[in-house]
């Protein structure tokens, strides 16, 4: 046992080796550390052979994701619409069905319509990937 922790015992404290303190150093110049400037250059330079390389698997993944994201999307808003306040939760319960359906049925549709329909090597892949999850699906049209 003794030998296990002398042979343990460094590898535990090697952590606490990483805290020592130093000096105190100089303040960050938040201008030299601010990306913008580089990434104002890279949008003037324009896409390179990595974005043009990219299109075909990020779409490949795109066109399946906005489909069902926008149709799981809509499943959700036409559940949430069932128990919006001031109506009674049985009626959500009855009508949840009903309003899951709808919200299917028009969140593919929002789904297989919405923009951008394909990515291209100048659309940020991730914030295009977010949009389905964003939008809001109309479910029912109620007045106000």
């Amino acid at each position: 046992m003794r030998r296990i922790l002398t042979a343990v015992l460094p590898l535990l404290l090697l952590p606490l080796a990483a805290c020592a303190s130093t000096a105190p150093t100089a303040p960050l110049d938040p201008i030299a550390l601010d990306p913008t400037p580089a990434l104002q250059e890279d949008a003037r330079r324009g896409p390179g052979f990595g974005d043009y390389a990219m299109v075909v698997p990020e779409n490949l993944a795109w066109v399946p994701w906005k489909i069902l994201g926008t149709t799981g999307k809509g499943i959700y808003d036409g559940v949430a619409t069932s128990f919006s306040p001031g109506r009674l939760p049985i009626l959500g319960l009855v009508f949840m069905p009903v309003n899951a359906v709808v919200g299917a049925a028009t969140g593919l549709g929002t789904g297989v319509v919405s923009k951008p329909v394909f990515i291209g090597p100048r659309d940020q892949f991730a914030r295009t990937m977010n949009l389905p999850l964003q939008r809001p699906t109309p479910v029912w049209w109620l007045p106000q």
